[in-house]
């Protein structure tokens, strides 16, 4: 199964969209949002709704939560408009050959076109918007390129991202929660480093890899949180060291590290993830100040637009008390939290 990104979120999902003014009502009956003088009504959401749900297969994935997915829809709505709006401003165009020829690979992916439709339309994109969906895809990746057609990547990124994605680390840790404990642990690993299994058993709280002697095995300091990744990428082999994340703070053994290509054989590759990060922070602060100089606005019946995160989010709860939230995540330092 295929994922079908949200043009708006896969290019600018680095950068988050500020200062924006969110919900508000509309002047028009019938509206849904407003971006700028251009109105989504809401026959326009519902019609869109009405013919997503239609597709075999999409209710059950949906379910009774229809409130849901009308902002999903609603979203991708205001995202196609500000996308139209910024690449007039910046004079990109795309052709229909070339949203036909995207349209194919995402057919070839899916396996059949109907199975791309039936996903489109879960994604809250019905088959009569697929291609207008792709027209959007194409044309943030356009106006991406065309602010960033002059930059250069130094040395020094090419290297950084080098030691991100092209070098294998062997690594251990000991997750505790505060500074004290870890500081303690680290003396004691120091004066006898064959302690290290034993001690990660005994108290480290990141449950997954405490069972190995906090052994995480072999993976390249990307798939693991920032200052992590940072530690056991840049750290002196052998050595151990005590870092702090959001999971607490860590005493790190790096054990081994080896690269899997050269540094002169990794940059075309890294030239181009470095450029598409580019891209996506330029069209991320472009479509910043779209929004900022449209005003969007959604119809409180259907939510609130969220400035931080670029979508319709459900209207607050202004009826009741709002109680105290909690917050959990896993303790391991992966950069996906597991």
């Amino acid at each position: 199964m295929i994922r079908l990104p949200r043009p708006a979120v896969s290019i600018a999902a680095a950068v988050a969209l500020t200062t924006l003014s969110a919900a508000c009502s509309s002047s028009h009956a019938g509206t849904a949002a407003t971006v700028g003088s251009d109105r989504i009504t809401t026959k326009a959401l519902s019609d869109r709704v009405d013919a997503a749900l239609a597709a075999p297969g999409v209710k059950a994935q949906v379910g009774t939560d229809r409130a849901k997915f009308e902002r999903q829809v609603l979203t991708l709505m205001i995202d196609h408009q500000l996308i139209r709006d910024a690449a007039s401003t910046n004079r990109v165009s795309v052709s229909d050959g070339a949203i036909t020829t995207r349209y194919q690979t995402f057919v070839k992916q899916a396996g059949s076109e109907t199975e791309l439709v039936k996903q489109g339309a879960a994604a809250g994109i019905p088959k009569a918007e697929l291609k207008p969906y792709f027209g959007d895809l194409l044309l943030t990746e356009s106006i991406g390129a065309k602010l960033t057609a002059s930059s250069v990547l130094s040395t020094a990124a090419l290297q950084q991202a080098y030691q991100q994605s092209f070098v294998q680390v062997h690594s251990a840790h000991i997750l505790v929660k505060d500074q004290a404990t870890a500081e303690k642990l680290l003396a004691q690993v120091k004066a006898n480093p064959s302690s290290f299994a034993a001690l990660a058993k005994k108290n480290s709280i990141d449950t997954g890899s405490k069972k190995t002697g906090g052994d995480l095995g072999t993976q390249a300091p990307s798939k693991f949180v920032g200052p992590f990744a940072t530690a056991v990428a840049t750290a002196k082999v052998g050595s151990y060291v005590v870092i702090k994340t959001q999971f607490g703070y860590h005493v790190i053994h790096v054990i081994s590290r080896k690269a899997t290509k050269t540094l002169a054989q990794a940059t075309p590759e890294l030239r181009t993830q470095l450029l598409a990060s580019r891209r996506q922070a330029a069209i991320g602060q472009l479509l910043s100040k779209e929004s900022k100089d449209k005003k969007v606005t959604v119809n409180p019946r259907f939510g609130t637009w969220d400035a931080t995160k670029g979508s319709v989010e459900p209207a607050p709860d202004t009826l009741s008390s709002p109680g105290k939230g909690s917050t959990s995540g896993s303790p391991a330092p992966s950069s996906s939290g597991g």
